[in-house]
């Protein structure tokens, strides 16, 4: 049985608070939020626990995070629990700004995986940062 943590309760969410307990091999084991009533009330329609971000990622009894709050807290979440040893799931997109995708890969690399899919994403001046796999990030101009 997979226990999975979903970080943010909002809209889409619940999308995937629905897709995790469909899964006979799945367990919503606990939802955050920045607004706690949201998460205790996803939380509740699900059977889960309300908890915050900080308990779900140090749980050593959840094994994988799915990562559905807002786009500026994504790469910090996705080095936070890479680093905790958990699997990771991450809404789109990844970050705001390339620099924010290019630090996060290595936190991946580092924490054993070895096959990212593809991420384009361009930054406010106009580059690109195509991440091609864990071990790899390439800065270029259009």
């Amino acid at each position: 049985m997979l226990n999975v943590g979903l970080l943010g309760a909002g809209r889409i969410a619940g999308l995937h608070a629905s897709a995790i307990t469909s899964n006979l091999g799945s367990r919503l084991a606990a939802v955050s939020d920045f607004i706690p009533k949201n998460a205790a009330k996803l939380a509740a329609r699900y059977s889960s626990q309300a908890r915050t971000t900080d308990a779900i990622i140090a749980d050593p009894s959840i094994d994988a995070v799915l990562i559905a709050s807002s786009t500026d807290t994504h790469s910090d979440l996705i080095e936070r629990a890479t680093a905790a040893g958990k699997a990771v799931l991450c809404e789109k997109p990844v970050a705001v700004w390339a620099t924010g995708s290019s630090i996060v890969d290595p936190a991946i690399g580092a924490a054993g995986d070895f096959d990212t899919a593809d991420v384009t994403l361009s930054n406010a001046d106009g580059r690109i940062a195509v991440i091609k796999n864990s071990r790899e990030t390439h800065l270029f101009l259009p």
